[in-house]
């Protein structure tokens, strides 16, 4: 395997080059079709290289369309049989039991509300790089987010991958990025949802993608079953990688239980690749290149701390560039400390430390003697992205749910919010997310959102003497629906816990249909964009949607985060119920009848565990991937989220975590007696997260030892998908469908 060293020129196109080229000494004449391919533009238009659009020129000979991701569709993109054959008895019962979910939901119901959340898709832009002649930007298509360059008032298609993901059930492209050079761009592809990724180099101009095989004999494409099973298994690539020069890229593998990481390079015309570190703990890797493109960095972290580790690239003969990892951390481990930005400029070391919500900025020139340049701790304060510019450190923070801009100017030593004045149309529930960031321009682009209020588009420029703008430059392509719902936040129980309350504006709440949504981990937060999850399509069927910030979040902090991990995990369960017996039942915004509870992965154990203390609670609950067996998975390190997930739940092998997490842990506290309410179970075949076994024997628990189950009194559904992975599928039919299933579900038991 070699990178494309020249470009696709058809032998029409190279004629017209050829006409072209005015030097016609002896040196030009021998070398034209070298001299063509090295420099295109200098001989062929722009639309001669894209192709001209549809019937054009550029890249239309059968070299030029050489796909190899096509060779992938017959053995993986339906990911069956062959994978599964000592599962096919289970296999088969999952299948009776999606066809009886869908019969019991009704087909028309379904289609109905899918055709629903497909009618309120948005479309919209996100731009990935830009140039004095050109901008990279995504665009969304039929099904996904198709890749374009615009030039010149034209547009061409980079990557169309409604078209490449046509041959399969699963289609997920991370990574996108150009080598040094530009001369090609690469990307990786998950086929079947199980974060295996693919590495894939495709020619600029043309259709020529070609697959560069990082995986080794033993390291392949493999099922969840396998993954489980098999010895002989050893590495998984994710999509976490990075390019150090034109022909080597950087990249992180898991272990094949996807708990610890290694760190490669990888020289693609050799196909050589070296080992950069190891990580001998149950703790994951990512890299970044530091400003100045001396240094990478490598980050090890659990789900609570880093250790931060220095590459030093260094460059060979010929422009080829080694990496050497510093054997020692430069930031060691401690408990609730982590480094969001660590960064090289100009032989200085910028650091911003987290120290249980304590930030510290701070540099250094030897990772010895650190000078502090400012700290802050300030309840509910979370720092999103840095970002260098100008001799000016730009903060994206969040303060409880809203999201504001900082500027640190290090000429002054000034540290100052810039971003008052509408950047948030809702108070206290904003997100801005940065589309691009522009070194050569001084811009930073980007989005504002709620969760009903579409996004806008912003650009933050700083000129050389460190002046900035911030400037509305347009909208996200947002539908304007905005205007008809209401939101707003609410605080309870001594402001420890947070919600946010979505619905159609003349909706009364009192006594009205409800659907609230919990989480409750890993310090994780629910970030306010628009539409999140489709909850709108909630809204319009005329729901109350009530998303909850509890002990385990960090909305409001590190100190709730901290209530609701380890010992103390069982706060998060006392929060959700205090919302809704203190709230929302108290303050006779809904009842039981109309109440439907919701959770996801670490949510559904929220929700298992909820229902487990207080069966009759509501009248509906809704797991997804939930993570409902954290006693028996976490005994073992051969699991996914088992020893990483000591430091969130505790260990079960030792006391007192083992009697705590076995006191709350769903699938062993089971009430047989309980009035529990209608549930819909739904996972996936391919999670290499939450395995789709933890749902399947949870279902098959509570129909077994629960009464108004095992009567068929109450209804309880079990969906396990059997193409698709943790994030369910790719494509937004199969998205829209899945949300058509809850949706239904939930509609089917509460009415007016």
């Amino acid at each position: 395997m070699v990178l494309f060293r020249k470009h696709c020129i058809t032998k029409k196109l190279y004629d017209k080059a050829k006409r072209r080229i005015l030097n016609k000494t002896r040196r030009y004449k021998n070398g034209n079709l070298k001299l063509v391919n090295r420099e295109p533009t200098k001989f062929l238009t722009l639309d001669e290289l894209y192709g001209g659009g549809e019937g054009g020129e550029g890249g239309r000979d059968g070299k030029c369309q050489a796909n190899e991701i096509i060779k992938y569709a017959k053995k993986l993109g339906k990911n069956r049989t062959s994978l599964h054959v000592g599962y096919r008895k289970r296999l088969i019962e999952l299948k009776q039991l999606r066809q009886e979910c869908v019969r019991h939901l009704g087909k028309t119901m379904i289609h109905k509300l899918q055709r629903k959340i497909a009618g309120l898709k948005r479309g919209h832009k996100e731009l990935i790089d830009i140039d004095t002649n050109h901008y990279v930007y995504k665009e969304l298509g039929k099904q996904y987010e198709n890749y374009k360059i615009g030039h010149f008032c034209k547009q061409y298609d980079v990557l169309n991958v409604d078209k490449l993901s046509q041959y399969f059930d699963y289609f997920d492209i991370k990574g996108f990025a150009y080598n040094p050079s530009s001369t090609v761009f690469s990307f990786c592809v998950d086929f079947i949802g199980n974060r295996n990724y693919h590495f894939f180099v495709k020619d600029v101009y043309s259709n020529r993608i070609k697959h560069v095989p990082l995986h080794r004999k033993n390291e392949s494409f493999i099922s969840i079953h396998q993954t489980m099973s098999r010895n002989d298994i050893t590495k998984q690539m994710s999509e976490n990688y990075m390019w150090i020069d034109d022909e080597t890229i950087l990249y992180v593998a898991h272990n094949k239980y996807y708990n610890s990481s290694t760190c490669y390079t990888y020289h693609i015309p050799s196909d050589n690749r070296k080992l950069v570190y190891e990580s001998k703990d149950h703790r994951e890797l990512n890299i970044h290149m530091t400003h100045g493109e001396f240094y990478g960095v490598l980050v090890s972290s659990s789900y609570h701390s880093d250790e931060v580790f220095v590459m030093d690239l260094l460059e060979q003969e010929g422009g080829q560039k080694t990496v050497e990892c510093i054997e020692k951390p430069v930031l060691k481990d401690k408990a609730f400390v982590t480094y969001p930005y660590v960064d090289h400029i100009y032989a200085t070391w910028y650091i911003l430390r987290d120290d249980a919500g304590e930030y510290t900025f701070m540099k250094t020139m030897d990772f010895r003697s650190f000078e502090i340049l400012f700290k802050k701790k300030t309840r509910g304060f979370y720092v999103q992205d840095v970002y260098y510019m100008n001799e000016l450190f730009v903060f994206f923070v969040r303060v409880k749910s809203e999201s504001r801009l900082f500027l640190f100017d290090m000429c002054k030593g000034v540290f100052r919010r810039v971003d008052k004045g509408g950047k948030c149309e809702i108070q206290n529930s904003c997100h801005f997310e940065v589309m691009n960031v522009i070194p050569e321009q001084n811009k930073i682009y980007f989005h504002s959102s709620s969760f009903t209020k579409p996004n806008t588009l912003f650009m933050l420029e700083i000129d050389k003497e460190r002046n900035h703008v911030v400037e509305r430059v347009g909208d996200g392509g947002g539908s304007g629906r905005g205007d008809r719902y209401v939101e707003k936040v609410v605080y309870l129980k001594q402001k420890s816990i947070q919600v946010t309350l979505l619905y159609k504006k003349g909706l009364k709440l009192r006594n009205c249909k409800c659907v609230l949504y919990g989480y409750g981990a890993y310090g994780d937060h629910y970030d306010s964009i628009f539409n999140a999850s489709n909850l709108l399509t909630l809204c319009d069927m005329g729901f109350l949607v009530v998303i909850s910030q509890v002990s385990g979040d960090r909305t409001l902090g590190f100190d709730q985060r901290k209530r609701g991990m380890l010992l103390q995990k069982k706060n998060t369960f006392h929060d959700f119920i205090y919302i809704i017996e203190e709230y929302l039942y108290k303050d006779k915004i809904t009842s039981r009848d109309k109440l439907a509870i919701w959770g996801r992965s670490a949510g559904g154990l929220l929700i298992g565990a909820v229902l487990n203390m207080r069966p009759d609670i509501c009248k509906v609950a809704i797991l997804g991937v939930p993570f409902v067996s954290p006693f028996l998975v976490m005994k073992s390190s051969k699991n996914p989220l088992a020893f990483e997930s000591h430091s969130e739940w505790g260990n079960p092998l030792k006391q007192p975590n083992a009697d705590y997490i076995l006191s709350y842990s769903p699938i062993q506290n089971v009430v047989s007696g309980g009035n529990y309410p209608h549930m819909f179970i739904y996972s996936n075949l391919n999670d290499t997260l939450v395995p789709y076994t933890e749902p399947y024997f949870y279902y098959h628990t509570l129909k077994k030892e629960v009464g108004v189950f095992r009567e068929n009194e109450k209804d309880l559904c079990l969906h396990i998908e059997d193409k698709f992975g943790h994030s369910q599928g790719s494509a937004l039919k199969d998205k829209h469908y899945q949300f058509a299933m809850i949706f239904a579900f939930i509609q089917k038991h509460i009415r007016n």
